[in-house]
């Protein structure tokens, strides 16, 4: 069902990663086609990728990615944006900070300009999530974390600022600094600073 969809789906846009990352053609790697697969397997005809708003935008980097046309898949996922100026998970819930980012990039990597008025109302429901110790959460008041940290910083480097701005610093504290407050003495992260 929909767990198999999104396990594809996510499958598809690792594969044109790491395709790419090796220099090769997703179009023509190992006698398969993975870019004529995803848009069989997961596009519909309204640009949506599978059932939820993440797989469409995993969709949209992974075609923008090879120069495929997108702008169906833009356009249905900037008609997802919440009146705060966020993205949810799925179409109809409330939006969450690393949804937000993750549409950031992929609207962003398809050509959308930073200064449009989408990416500016994302990023604006984006500095509602930072908490005081510089990180970010990822929905409602939860604790800053490593994963939100991490779609944040991407977001604004898509944007063309630096994460290590004024603007995105709390108490002395910016969202790279939260991050490595995470990392441990082997170079692994803790998702909290709980652990």
């Amino acid at each position: 069902g929909n767990a198999n969809m999104v396990a594809g789906a996510t499958g598809y846009y690792s594969r044109f990663v790491y395709i790419s990352a090796a220099g090769e053609d997703p179009r023509d790697f190992a006698g398969r086609d993975f870019v004529r697969e995803l848009k069989e397997n997961y596009l519909k005809e309204n640009g949506q990728f599978s059932d939820f708003t993440y797989t469409t935008i995993w969709g949209i980097l992974a075609l923008a990615s090879v120069g495929e046309d997108v702008s169906t898949s833009v356009k249905w996922l900037k008609d997802q944006q919440n009146e705060d100026g966020g993205f949810a998970w799925v179409p109809g819930e409330k939006s969450d900070y690393d949804d937000t980012a993750a549409a950031i990039e992929a609207l962003i990597a398809a050509g959308e300009s930073p200064d449009s008025k989408v990416i500016q109302d994302a990023v604006g429901y984006l500095k509602t999530g930072q908490n005081e110790d510089g990180g970010f959460r990822y929905f409602g008041s939860s604790p800053s974390n490593a994963a939100s940290d991490v779609w944040i910083i991407q977001a604004i480097v898509a944007c063309g600022h630096n994460p290590k701005d004024k603007e995105w610093t709390v108490n002395g504290n910016n969202p790279v600094d939260h991050l490595l407050s995470l990392q441990q003495s082997d170079g692994s992260f803790y998702y909290t600073a709980c652990g």
